[in-house]
């Protein structure tokens, strides 16, 4: 089950992607977010990133998936997606190198 939640990320690459990799990930990515685009240039030294938002119902299942997706696939070097829920939790997935996955962190505003 979803909820409304909006959210924003984005993945870099350690090589640089064919043009089929590229939209072989944000095809991945497509299938979550509302909108994506590229960012960084596609060299040999700096790789390729895609950045991505989304403001509609949050499904966690489906962005785990994806997520697990773009690390098997594609040469991730860093990535974050940061989220803020109907009822104003955070929580963010950060990728963590040495597991060659994205971890999830919850946080919480505590107003005083």
């Amino acid at each position: 089950m979803g909820y409304y939640a909006r959210g924003s990320g984005s993945v870099s690459f350690s090589r640089a992607l064919s043009d089929e990799e590229i939209d072989g990930a944000m095809c991945v990515i497509g299938a979550v977010f509302d909108d994506y685009d590229t960012f960084g240039n596609d060299d040999e030294e700096t790789g390729l990133g895609i950045s991505f938002w989304m403001d509609c119902k949050y499904y966690q299942d489906d962005l785990e998936k994806m997520l697990d997706m773009l690390v098997r696939d594609y040469p991730v070097s860093e990535g974050e997606v940061d989220f803020i829920g109907e009822d104003d939790a955070i929580w963010r997935y950060v990728y963590v190198a040495k597991e060659n996955a994205f971890v999830e962190q919850v946080g919480r505003i505590v107003y005083e």
